[in-house]
């Protein structure tokens, strides 16, 4: 009983996160279609599609029910988005750093530390890009940023 009732708060959870992504989702698309050029529209649908991948069967079988279709998502798919952000705006160092953890789900440690030495090399605009300029400096000089 009381595992029924963790397995019904949990999909809920993922339900909850789901719906999110799908307006995530739908927001990008629509921000793609109004202005091609938008880069931060091409970094969402790039972290959308990394999370997609990493869906278990389960919560592939709730998004189906929510979105409606099949959802798809591959880390190929979030390289492609982050790539044409990178190409619409090369100083976008959110770009780069969501770029530098799709290539380490991927299990591409060269063009992650890439990602990151380019993370750091660029100069922040704002705190979020500071934060990541010190993760990426961190990973960069921790020990298993060679793996």
């Amino acid at each position: 009983r009381g595992r029924t009732g963790i397995y019904i708060r949990c999909g809920k959870t993922i339900r909850e996160k789901l719906e999110i992504g799908r307006d995530v989702e739908q927001n990008a698309r629509k921000a793609i279609e109004i202005d091609p050029n938008f880069s931060m529209a091409y970094v969402v649908l790039g972290i959308f599609y990394r999370g997609i991948s990493r869906l278990g069967w389960l919560e592939k079988v709730v998004a189906n029910t929510i979105f409606g279709k099949n959802l798809t998502g591959t880390l190929e798919d979030s390289e492609k988005m982050l790539l044409q952000a990178i190409d619409l705006e090369p100083g976008n160092s959110f770009a780069h750093f969501e770029l530098a953890w799709t290539y380490r789900a991927m299990e591409q440690p060269e063009k992650s530390i890439t990602m990151l030495q380019k993370v750091v090399s660029i100069p922040p605009r704002n705190m979020r890009e500071k934060i990541q300029q010190e993760q990426a400096q961190r990973r960069l000089e921790g020990p298993s940023s060679r793996q």
